[in-house]
Parts: C-alpha cells; structure tokens; sequence
C-alpha cells in the first residue's frame, strides 16, 4: 500500500489534471436535449404513431452492462403487463442500442415475445427512443443517462437501479435516483408513479444540461475559434424535431377480462391471459388467436376488413359470421363483428343480434374513444349479469381513462348484411 505521502502527492497530482482541463474545457450546452425540447409539440403525433390513446404511456429505459435494468430484471417489461391494465396503461421499452447490437434482432424479438404479445412498444435502436420519452407520461430508468434526458423533459421519473459499481457518485444521475422514487417490484409501480408525480426531476437534470436552447449555436462558436475562422454570419439552423416512431405495437388477440356491473354501469379491466389478476371471462380475436384461447374464450369478436374491389370476392356477412362462430365454437357465449370503430353487430348466444353503437367522450375539445373490443366484452359482461325486464338500453362502459356511452338496440338489416 502506498504510504501517506504518495497518496498525497497522486490526489495532488488529480487535482493539477483537472485544474488543467477546466480551463481548456468549455461548457456549450448538449444538442440531444435541444432536440428532445424541440420535439415537445409532436408529442401527441408521437403518441398516435404508436396507438396510446388515452392510456398512460409507460417507458422503461435500460442501459446496457450487467448493472443494467434488463440485465437485473429481464421480466419487468412483461411482468408490468400482466399487472397494469391494457385499457389503461401502455408500456413501451428502450435499450442502449449496444444491447440490441449484442443480442441481434432475432434472440431480441425470442426474449421478449411475451411481453410483446401483450402489446409491448420495442422501440428501434436509433432514434426512437427520444420520440418515445417525449411521448411519456412516466419514466422508469436504471442509471442510464437516458433518465436524465427524462427528467430534462419534466417526466416523472421512477428509479430501478439496484446499486452497483457503475453510478458515479454526486453525478447528477446519482443525485436523480437518490431523490426520485424507487420501484423495488412490479406491482409497486402505481404507487410509486403517484409517487413520481409529485417530485421535479429537473433539478438533478439542470446540473447536467447548460446553456438549454444554444447549444449548436454555441459549439460552432467554439470551433470557428479553435481553427482561427470568423464563424459564418449566418444563424445555425436548429436540427429537425425527431421523427415520429414506425414500429407498430402488436395488438393483443386474447385478453383475460375483470368486469364489474353494477346497474347500466360495466367496469372493465383487461390483462394477458396469464395475468395473475382476478378474471371474469377470456375474449379472443378470430382468427387471429389460434385455435387453443378460441376454444376457451366467452367472448370472440372479428374485424370487418377493407377489401379490393376488384378479383373475385367472397365473404361472410356479419349477420353470417356471428351464427358461424357460435356455431364452430361451444364455449362461446358473445360472438361481435367490429364494423367500424365505433359500430358493431353483437350476437349473444340464445338472444336475437344487437347493434351496438358507441359515443366518444368528448371533453375540452377532444373526443376521445374506447377500445370496441372492450365494448363487446362490457356488454357481454351486463347480459350475462341477467338484466331485469326494461332494463336500460343505454350503458355507460368505463376502462380506466376513457368512460363511453354504449346505446343496444335490435339489429339492423344494414349491419346483419354488412361485409366482414
């Protein structure tokens, strides 16, 4: 060990290196985070392009390394989604792009395809993941800076780093993780999200990111003066907002359904067919499913699709595919053809067909629509609850951030004929 002195001598040493490189070095500020600043009005483009709705979008963020988030805990991603409602919640997850350049494309999509059934947003290498923070509405991080770039933006940030050798001590990071919530299991997340709210991130992050708005303006300066050049009189154009995200969520085709009716009122929670939640019946898409949850779901419902006009064309009618699918599948209570977004022919087992019509809610200027699949499933849920004579036609189907009014009434001979 080295005695006392020497030890004296090197942190000397340290600290004459880095008097040195403070007065070479010069702060110009970080030109991610003025792009990510830049990108905030796209925020609602973002959250379309990656269908979130009215739910609240959930990213994880991961580094890359052995003390990284998905290196510690490789379930979280699909643990949240077996426990977070479909209706209510979207998760979308970011890597450094060293662990999608390690793992490949294909072992990446193997390892994930739990979660990704269940509608996880994988988000491509390059750039989108700022696309996705800034579409946010909260932000789970290990001790990866993209936590930072989180809090820059005034997302709330829930920490998931388990402690390590990595975090360098007092460094802004440190100081966010320290002072943001911590998520120690999955279930703890709405908690620990309420949690988030009510904390700033920013002032970890305004030690990390100076000058906020100059920092190309301010680099070129620099360099012009570093090479000995009188820098253009020209203003520096400000780089582009980023893209919106092309990778497209998977839908879920088989949901486990929680539904509580209490009068015209349905409550509809919706989760993996694995979730450990308390259900009330299984739904699935056709054909979409595959045979096994088809053969176990109450409730199948079909989408119309858009065909060409020309070649030729057979098809089921709605009114054709409802009785089919009773028919083909025993266990099946509520079989529904999805006609548009908010339309569609429902067909209990035993009653005569329904037309089933949804209202948006529409609220400060927005009109916001509930999942139709979900829809089905709430009615289903009211019949089965055996509705006493006169009962309302009307229903009010609540799931989580969106509650809608559903009008039934008997079928019309334009949606039993409508093309499916």
């Amino acid at each position: 060990m080295p005695s006392g002195p020497g030890r004296t001598s090197a942190t000397a040493g340290r600290a004459s290196g880095q008097c040195r490189a403070s007065r070479s070095a010069v702060v110009v500020g970080d030109p991610t985070a003025d792009r990510l600043l830049r990108s905030l009005p796209a925020r609602e483009q973002y959250r379309a392009a990656v269908g979130t709705g009215p739910r609240h979008l959930v990213v994880l963020s991961s580094t890359w390394g052995p003390e990284s988030l998905v290196a510690r805990r490789p379930g979280l991603a699909a643990e949240l989604l077996a426990l977070l409602p479909h209706d209510a919640y979207q998760v979308a997850l970011v890597l450094h792009p060293n662990a999608h350049s390690r793992t490949g494309g294909f072992d990446l999509a193997r390892w994930m395809a739990p979660a990704l059934r269940a509608g996880l947003v994988l988000a491509r290498p390059h750039e989108e993941w700022a696309a996705l923070l800034v579409a946010a509405d909260a932000v789970v991080t290990d001790h990866g800076s993209t936590g930072l770039y989180a809090a820059a933006l005034g997302r709330p940030v829930v920490g998931a780093y388990d402690g390590g050798r990595e975090l360098v001590p007092h460094s802004p990071m440190a100081r966010l993780l320290a002072e943001t919530p911590h998520l120690a299991a999955a279930r703890d997340l709405p908690a620990a999200l309420e949690a988030a709210r009510a904390t700033d991130p920013r002032g970890p992050a305004a030690h990390a990111f100076a000058h906020q708005g100059e920092a190309l303006t301010l680099l070129r300066g620099h360099l012009y003066r570093l090479l000995g050049l009188r820098p253009p009189a020209t203003p520096v154009v400000d780089a582009p907002a980023f893209p919106a995200p092309t990778t497209t969520p998977r839908q879920p085709a088989a949901l486990a359904v929680r539904a509580e009716v209490c009068g015209d009122r349905v409550t509809v929670h919706r989760f993996p067919p694995d979730t450990p939640e308390r259900v009330h019946h299984l739904a699935a898409e056709h054909p979409t499913a595959g045979p096994g949850p088809l053969q176990s779901a109450a409730v199948v419902w079909h989408h119309a699709r858009t065909r060409p006009l020309t070649g030729h064309h057979a098809a089921w009618t709605a009114s054709g595919w409802t009785a089919s699918a009773l028919d083909e599948m025993p266990g099946c209570r509520t079989a529904a053809a999805i006609l548009t977004r908010d339309r569609l022919l429902l067909r209990p087992r035993g009653r005569a067909p329904l037309t089933v019509t949804t209202e948006p809610d529409r609220e400060q200027g927005r009109s916001r629509h509930a999942d139709p699949t979900a829809v089905v499933s709430a009615v289903h849920a009211w019949l089965a609850a055996g509705p006493p004579p006169g009962a309302p036609r009307t229903l009010l189907c609540d799931t989580g951030p969106v509650a809608v009014r559903v009008h039934l009434a008997p079928a019309e001979d334009r949606d039993l004929d409508y093309e499916v």
